[in-house]
């Protein structure tokens, strides 16, 4: 098939489409208005369904009259729309997160360039009323053709955004055929590159407006407010097609949120363009929190459209942002349109749990990233209550490695790129028109208080000259641009831009621009800004009067984020660090169907065989791709809580603060309280909440709380106390723990060995002593080996315990984070963490008070590499069995830090019940745990298992005082001291060498880790390095457990 190659062309974007205008919906009907959703319109014909399809491998193939309505298609088979090709079995998924997956040549494309040809028929019954019919596309992938009735009526591109053909010259009476090309590469590719699946399609809903010849053809309200907000005015621009032609009477009706109507007007229409205005007095505002909704209905020629109205006004007063006066944080995400089965096809269902699943997790915004979300996302975030930073379908991130591989280091590349399109005006006219769409699609949605022009894309003239239309058109909200890179040879000019932006800055750097604290550029991330110097002293000094979003921060990669409680305390500390959202909503994946146990079986980058691909950097979300949550949105939930309480030194009174921007805590939860000592509740109640307006705090007097000896605490947790559509009354939002003052207790009282029956003896042999007891179980028998410095036998009851030797273990099966772009997977595996011995240099015995101590001197190294961890080992067996283990260990302070440290233990048995007294329930780290309490825990070593898709350390639980796995091995803290253990079906190393969780097969055995601790988790999967205080990096351990068998 021979076409224009308007998908080669940077100035032929889109071919007799309508121009861009607000989002609506016609209705025919006052009431239908009020109350039918988009769909449900009489004024709107779906063409949502089964189409016709037929995949080519290029479009010399397609046949010249496929769009014909006698053509042939009997040998098309069909698809889905909206959907994605991939999912339904054409062309094959492909994900590569920064690179482009086609040569770089632009505007050229590949001439093998694989499209997809799409006919449907649809009924038109001619109306005098309703003379024009307009044919919507809401997204397609990457660029697309149409002809109705066999005529051309026009080409778009630009996949996440609205085209509009106007078909009514092309209809006739009863049947009409509707065909689309659809071509996977155009030269807008080179400005979608985005981290996703590289899918293709018309993925979002396709629909007809039966419309009036005189109609309103776009509006945009705007509101003014009087001071101390005791008024707003509105004022409505409107626009009309059909005027020319014709007059008639717009008539408006403006209804307050409780349902009660204010006024109604009406104006002539005789001309392009009029106003309307409105004033209202003593307004009921908007925000995230009370998404107070007005209804603005317009009337005109027999058609109706809605439109909802939040008022509310944004500024950013000495760079701090202000929502009606009040200063907010943003506690936000980075969202996707991604479903494993369907790809970018998201319908309404879908976006509602996304969002429902949002608000039940504290989360307040949203970044769009890097597209516009579907219309639906923005209407349901007026009403659900979201802030919104709507994005523009621009990121032109693979050009950086246009010329070779990237060096963050130097910035080589990553700044050098950015003249390369930016300043040249040949690419303005896509530059502008890319990211004026979203402004003029939402405009009118209250939710969206920044425009963003896009994602790693550099900076430059072609940008600026986008941010002064912007500000001209819509000086109401704020304009964002990530990172703001800008070209070696030129200033730029940031005076359109309202905010700072960053992603990914360590938190070391962000005290450096709030707090003027000595920092060393030695972080991969925050080197990145340093590659530039003039943007590097533009953060310093914009931010004395800028505010500042971080843009992606605390990257949610598999067992992760661990950072989230250390940027929440630097962001409420400082009111213009705003905020920021999440790296990313939720994983990304392609689902496989069931193994055949029903174990559902998701895909990642690679698994297709694409080239190039990013493997499993698209699981990088907080949720798994079926949307259950991972520890990471229950982490981020709990930081981002609605209140937060401290305990008085007396342990008399909490003092609770309100972290939310706007409503009373008193009106938003109800709170109740436990007092726990050992894991056993002493006493509950509810509190009574005074009124603690937003940001402020009030002391509580708590009752006579009278408690044993032991570990004692407080839980504090809070509930919602009003009914909402997206979650219940007492649905818990948030928890507390602060621990109690009480008497301390040597050892846990649940740790109880047996009583001793007889005498304990140590009989040495040329390999190993053999220790022989008898307590109320009966005899038992431990082998301890010279060569190990540890038991390879212990034999209770019986019964083997063991099924092989224990050992001391510095390693982990790597997270995601552990393997990003700190690089600290690399340095462990350079030092030798992975593949270390143990060698015994000496092991005494000495027998005292009826115990045996087996003290043994040991060194822990790697093949032709130094010690990384040198000390002793002293293991005393008791008369009754139970087993102390005090280690004293050393290690050469410029090495790489430990992974963890601690002895492993294979149960023979697949152990299954699980009793501890540490951090629970959920995973948790020594960064990683405000999601989890202290408390008494009774679950299996199944469900301690946390099932990340790509396999790594995972269920582990720090600060624990008791462990009982099976009744087989009981461990205890003494004193002070606790222990991090990790219980599993699957050895580290089963975790490592398996690439997805449903090829994971159980071991034979159980693997308990008991660790003096472990390394947190962090976020460098692709953010800042790991917190030194949670590196296991101290120059001297010292560990004391004890067990029981």
């Amino acid at each position: 098939m021979i076409l224009p190659r308007y998908y080669e062309d940077l100035h032929a974007l889109h071919i007799n489409a309508i121009p861009d205008r607000a989002y609506f919906t016609p209705h025919a009907s006052e009431a239908d208005a009020l109350s039918c959703l988009r769909e449900e319109s009489k004024r709107v014909v779906m063409l949502n369904g089964r189409w016709n399809f037929h995949w080519y491998p290029c479009i010399e193939d397609v046949p010249d009259d496929f769009f014909a309505p006698a053509f042939d298609d009997s040998d098309f088979g069909g698809i889905d729309v909206p959907g994605c090709w991939q999912p339904q079995g054409y062309d094959k998924y492909h994900y590569v997160g920064a690179q482009g997956i086609i040569p770089y040549d632009i505007p050229k494309v590949p001439q093998d360039n694989p499209c997809g040809a799409y006919r449907t028929e649809f009924f038109y019954d001619p109306d005098d009323a309703l003379p024009v019919t307009e044919l919507v596309f809401e997204g397609v992938d990457s660029c697309f053709y149409v002809w109705v009735n066999g005529k051309f009526v026009g080409y778009s591109q630009v996949s996440h955004a609205l085209s509009m053909f106007d078909i009514s010259k092309f209809l006739k009476p009863g049947m009409n055929s509707l065909s689309v090309l659809n071509l996977k590469w155009c030269d807008g590719t080179y400005f979608e590159i985005q981290d996703k699946f590289r899918l293709t399609g018309i993925f979002r809903d396709v629909y007809l407006f039966r419309r009036p010849a005189l109609r309103l053809e776009d509006y945009f309200i705007k509101q003014s407010f009087s001071e101390g907000y005791r008024s707003a005015e509105i004022r409505v621009e409107m626009a009309f097609s059909g005027a020319e032609e014709k007059s008639g009477v717009l008539k408006a009706k403006l209804r307050c949120p409780c349902g009660k109507d204010l006024t109604e007007t009406e104006i002539t229409v005789d001309g392009p363009k009029a106003e309307l205005t409105f004033t209202v007095e003593n307004p009921i505002l908007w925000n995230a929190e009370e998404p107070n909704l007005y209804l603005l209905l317009f009337e005109l020629d027999g058609e109706f459209v809605r439109e909802r109205v939040g008022l509310r006004e944004i500024t950013a007063q000495d760079g701090v942002i202000r929502i009606n006066g009040v200063p907010i944080k943003i506690k936000g995400v980075n969202r996707h349109d991604s479903n494993p089965q369907t790809g970018y096809a998201v319908d309404r269902a879908h976006i509602l749990r996304d969002l429902t699943l949002m608000k039940q997790n504290n989360i307040n915004a949203i970044r769009t990233s890097h597209y516009p979300n579907s219309p639906i996302v923005s209407e349901y975030c007026d009403e659900m209550g979201f802030y919104m930073m709507a994005e523009a379908d621009f990121e032109t991130h693979g050009v950086i490695y246009s010329e070779g591989k990237l060096d963050l280091v130097s910035g080589d590349g990553y700044c050098r790129f950015c003249d390369k399109w930016n300043d040249d005006p040949d690419f303005f006219d896509t530059t502008f028109d890319r990211m004026k769409k979203p402004v003029i699609r939402d405009k009118n949605r209250p939710c969206v208080i920044f425009w963003s022009l896009g994602n790693e894309s550099g900076y430059g003239e072609n940008m600026e000259r986008t941010l002064a239309w912007i500000k001209s058109y819509d000086p109401s909200r704020l304009t964002h641009f990530e990172s703001m890179y800008a070209a070696y040879d030129r200033k730029p000019d940031y005076s359109n831009l309202d905010v700072l932006s960053r992603m990914y800055p360590s938190t070391q750097w962000l005290r450096y621009i709030y707090e003027d604290t000595p920092f060393e550029f030695t972080d991969q991330f925050d080197i990145g800004i340093r590659c530039d110097p003039y943007t590097d002293a533009y953060f310093k000094t914009a931010a004395q009067d800028h505010p500042m979003v971080l843009c992606e921060y605390i990257h949610a990669m598999g067992n992760g984020p661990g950072d989230a409680e250390d940027y929440w305390n630097l962001i409420y500390k400082h009111d213009r660090l705003t905020g920021g959202f999440v790296w990313e909503w939720c994983d990304h994946a392609r689902f496989d169907g069931y193994t055949a146990e029903g174990k559902p079986r998701y895909l990642y980058g690679g698994d297709s065989g694409e080239f190039p691909t990013e493997s499993n950097f698209c699981m990088d979300g907080l949720n798994y791709p079926d949307r259950r949550p991972h520890t990471g949105l229950m982490e981020y939930k709990n930081v981002i809580r609605p209140a937060r309480a401290t305990l008085s030194a007396d342990a008399k009174t909490v003092r609770i603060w309100n972290t939310l921007d706007f409503v009373d805590l008193a009106d938003y939860l109800d709170l109740t309280w436990e007092a726990t000592c050992n894991g056993e509740v002493r006493a509950s109640g509810t509190l009574e909440l005074p009124s603690i307006p937003a940001h402020a705090a009030a002391e509580i007097a708590l009752p006579q709380i009278d408690l044993p000896a032991g570990e004692c605490y407080l839980r504090l947790c809070y509930a919602a106390k009003q009914e909402t559509f997206w979650r219940p009354a007492g649905f818990p939002i948030g928890f507390d723990q602060m621990k109690l003052p009480a008497e301390k207790q040597e050892i846990f009282p649940l740790f109880a060995p047996k009583a001793a029956c007889g005498e304990l003896t140590c009989t040495e042999y040329k390999k190993y002593y053999i220790l022989r007891g008898v307590n109320a179980a009966g005899p038992f028998t431990y082998k301890y080996e010279k060569k190990r410095g540890a038991f390879s036998s212990v034999v209770t009851g019986g019964r083997e315990r063991f099924k092989k030797p224990m050992d001391y273990n510095i390693y982990r099966a790597p997270t995601d984070n552990d393997a990003g772009f700190g690089g600290v997977l690399q340095k462990w595996e350079n030092i030798g963490y992975d593949r270390v011995e143990t060698r015994i240099d000496s092991t005494e015995v000495v027998c005292e008070n009826g115990a045996v101590t087996l003290t043994s001197a040991f060194a822990i190294a790697s093949v032709f590499r130094r010690v990384v961890l040198r000390g002793t080992a002293a293991w005393t067996v008791k008369p009754d069995g139970t087993i102390s283990l005090a280690i004293e260990a050393d290690r050469p302070t410029h090495l790489m830090y430990l992974p963890r440290f601690g002895v492993r233990m294979y149960l023979c048995e697949q152990a299954e019940d699980v009793t501890y007294f540490g951090s629970g329930p959920n995973e948790s780290y020594l960064d990683k745990h405000r999601s989890s309490w202290i408390g008494l825990f009774h679950t299996t070593v199944h469900d301690l298992h946390e099932d990340y898709i790509r396999p790594q350390e995972n269920g582990s639980h720090c600060f624990c005082k008791y462990l009982n796995v099976a009744n087989a091995v009981q461990v205890a803290a003494r004193g002070d001291g606790d222990f991090a253990f990790n219980v599993s079906h699957y050895t580290q190393e089963n975790l490592l060498s398996t690439r997805h969780n449903f090829e994971l097969v159980p071991d034979r055995f159980t693997t308990l880790c008991v660790d003096y601790k472990q390394s947190g988790v962090g976020s460098m999967s692709c953010g800042p390095q790991l917190l030194p205080e949670y590196q296991l990096a101290e120059a001297h351990v010292s560990f004391t457990v004890e067990f029981a068998f």
